[in-house]
């Protein structure tokens, strides 16, 4: 299946004019045939090999950039998961502020994967929470300090930056608790 008959496929499943508005929600529509097929050979199989290949990072990098672009936009409405839907909006955030060029398009299409991915695929998408509540406790713990690197630079990031410690804490137990906290 090339990317055009992919397009056409979901096309057909498409609910007015609106082109990321399908008749059904995107897990069912990558998991049921013919688009089950084209995802596991077309997106997931060629970053598998390449992995497994041992390529360079660069090499790795290119698979995942090319795999991604075969996967068609997906509207946040489309996906039925809360969880999910919340991390395609912070993917979202992230392309919307990134403003590298020289990384523009590998950080939509990594983002663009991770959201299919957690979407669709629940195997996945475990692992990938894992690591959320896991590093959640961390930041709590104090062990993990989201703020202590100096990226990104100012020119390559138009979002707001990550909280210090202190101020994560505060809102925690102000989420927590309901007082609200000196910052």
């Amino acid at each position: 299946m090339d990317t055009s008959l992919l397009e056409k496929t979901l096309q057909d499943r498409v609910v007015g004019s609106n082109p990321n508005l399908t008749s059904k929600n995107i897990k069912h529509i990558i998991l049921n045939n013919p688009l089950r097929f084209y995802f596991i050979t077309k997106v997931k199989d060629p970053i598998r090999k390449a992995l497994e290949a041992g390529k360079t990072l660069k090499e790795v990098i290119a698979t995942v950039i090319e795999s991604a672009k075969r996967i068609p936009n997906i509207s946040n409405e489309d996906i039925d998961h809360p969880t999910s839907r919340l991390l395609a909006e912070k993917l979202d955030e992230i392309v919307k502020y990134h403003k590298n060029s020289m990384r523009s398009e590998m950080v939509k299409q990594a983002c663009k994967l991770l959201k299919a991915e957690h979407a669709h695929d629940d195997y996945y998408a475990w692992f990938f929470d894992y690591l959320i509540v896991e590093l959640a406790f961390e930041v709590l713990r104090g062990t993990y300090k989201p703020k202590r690197r100096k990226f990104p630079l100012s020119h390559c990031w138009k979002g707001p930056e990550i909280p210090d410690h202190k101020f994560i804490l505060n809102k925690a137990r102000e989420i927590l608790t309901g007082y609200e906290a000196p910052c």
